[in-house]
């Protein structure tokens, strides 16, 4: 086993450890597995991590878009639900696992959190961001990492597009090129 990575809790879900653990013939060694969970051919909230009843006792249901059943899972979670509460702070935790690692290899001043996902429960995920930065970057001690929640996490994509593409307009040169379809 990888000595880098952490062990998911006891009766944590093995997919919230990023992988499921198998043998390969030819090392005889734990190698990860990508677990792929679906109903349907889409991803399911309810077929994969989610503690039996969680997923019924909050109205989610298999054939709920994704966005919809986080939305559902996270708006529970901030609201005190102790079990959804737990699937997104293990959530949290693998980010911050990530983030992490983006702030030792890059030396980062600002991270900021964008992103549908974090409509809901964005605080929660910045909180955790923030103190295992606090704790374990190999900056922190000169100087911290300012982790921050976009101001409009759903849209953020879309305005960094216009941005983009408004910036090539008023500054010619500094924005995308787009080249001129030509038939």
């Amino acid at each position: 086993m990888d000595p880098h990575r952490r062990a998911p809790r006891p009766g944590a879900c093995p997919a919230s450890a990023g992988a499921a653990r198998t043998r390969t013939s030819r090392d005889n060694q734990l190698a990860p597995k990508p677990l792929v969970i679906a109903a349907g051919g889409r991803p399911s909230l309810r077929a994969s991590c989610v503690p039996p009843g969680l997923a019924d006792r909050l109205g989610i249901r298999p054939d709920d878009p994704y966005p919809r059943a986080f939305d559902v899972l996270a708006r529970a979670a901030v609201y005190g639900d102790d079990q959804a509460r737990a699937l997104i702070a293990e959530s949290a935790s693998l980010l911050a696992d990530g983030a992490l690692t983006l702030a030792n290899l890059w030396d980062l001043d600002t991270l900021v959190l964008a992103g549908p996902g974090f409509a809901v429960a964005g605080s929660l995920y910045v909180s955790e961001i923030r103190r295992r930065l606090g704790e374990s970057a190999f900056s922190r001690q000169v100087h911290p990492v300012q982790v921050d929640l976009s101001s409009n996490p759903r849209d953020a994509a879309a305005i960094g597009g216009a941005a983009l593409v408004l910036q090539g307009s008023v500054a010619p040169g500094h924005g995308p090129q787009v080249a001129a379809h030509r038939s």
